[in-house]
């Protein structure tokens, strides 16, 4: 799991600016790293629950292949964002169309890519 921690760590430092560790416990469960302290996602609000979701699919991908990649279907995957994340998940979105193929659906305008 070391390979999905430090992409995961990328994505959410490229979506929130700041360095965040997320660690896994034995069960595979994934926890964030705050302040020197694990916490589990439960602990976050339904939007950065949302972001940390993303990045550790995205790394998990990312880890899975290397070498033939994968087309990403990515239905509404911020709903629970305000329009500042959403501004960043936003450009993530972008900066990934330069590896995957991405299928971006969304029923709102303001998040269109």
């Amino acid at each position: 799991l070391i390979p999905v921690e430090e992409g995961c760590k990328a994505y959410m430092q490229f979506l929130q600016n700041e360095k965040t560790a997320v660690r896994f416990n034995a069960e595979g469960a994934p926890l964030r790293e705050e302040q020197g302290k694990l916490r589990e996602i439960g602990y976050y609000s339904a939007g950065m629950r949302e972001l940390l979701g993303f990045s550790i699919r995205i790394a998990l991908v990312d880890a899975i292949f290397n070498q033939e990649k994968p087309v990403l279907i990515l239905d509404d995957p911020f709903v629970n964002l305000d329009d500042d994340k959403t501004d960043k998940a936003k450009k993530l979105v972008k900066e990934l169309t330069k590896r995957y193929q991405i299928l971006y659906l969304t029923c709102k305008k303001e998040r269109k890519l």
